[in-house]
């Protein structure tokens, strides 16, 4: 079996234009990227004959898979990324300063480490289950 990984296209969602966001709009600036539409670009598949293609079902996910795929796309909600973590500040950040605090609230937050660990879950059994289905060359 061989498989494949391919990260989405660029997505069309600019950066916030306010200089400091409060949490809330934080979340809506992601709810924003999760729901926008995407730049096509190329990707080289190796040629390789892919067999199969499974992907999140997030949009931008899905909306690659089929400028790339042309066979059955399999849509797994357990495919889906990492959530944003849930902050308590009640102030406004740049959003430079909302990305670092993303990303140290994965290293160091306990919840959010513990949603990390349910998404390796998972992945894992995603792999697991396709390698039983056969061995088979499959685009992820």
């Amino acid at each position: 079996m061989k498989v494949g990984l391919v990260r989405h296209f660029k997505v069309k969602k600019g950066f916030p234009e306010k200089k400091l966001l409060t949490v809330t709009e934080l979340v809506e600036w992601f709810e924003e990227y999760d729901a926008a539409d995407i730049e096509e670009g190329e990707t080289d598949l190796g040629d390789i004959e892919w067999q199969r293609c499974l992907t999140s079902d997030m949009p931008r996910a899905v909306k690659t898979a089929e400028k790339i795929y042309r066979g059955n796309i399999i849509r797994m909600k357990e495919l889906r990324e990492i959530p944003l973590p849930q902050f308590k500040i009640n102030m406004r950040l740049p959003f430079l300063v909302w990305a670092i605090l993303v990303k140290v609230s994965w290293m160091m937050n306990h919840k959010t480490r513990l949603e990390i660990e349910e998404v390796k879950r998972r992945i894992s059994t995603v792999f697991d289950r396709t390698l039983l289905e056969g061995g088979r060359m499959c685009l992820l």
